[in-house]
């Protein structure tokens, strides 16, 4: 048994589960709203602006093949 508990970590599930919703409908915005909801600091640490999604290029199926993917 943990004797001192954070009571930040109090519903950590929770608020997992909320930003884990946040990206998958790729709410950016909204997460970090939601961040500086539960940490009032969050906001105020950054600097950059929202990035673009990074994706991985799109192959063709051809190029699997040439590389001996099984």
């Amino acid at each position: 048994m943990i004797a001192e508990q954070n009571p930040m970590a109090r519903g950590i599930v929770g608020k997992i589960r909320k930003m884990e919703n946040f990206l998958q409908r790729d709410d950016r915005q909204g997460l970090l709203e939601y961040l500086s909801e539960i940490e009032p600091g969050f906001k105020g640490t950054q600097t950059h602006q929202l990035c673009p999604p990074i994706s991985a290029p799109k192959l063709p199926a051809t190029t699997f093949d040439s590389m001996g993917a099984a």
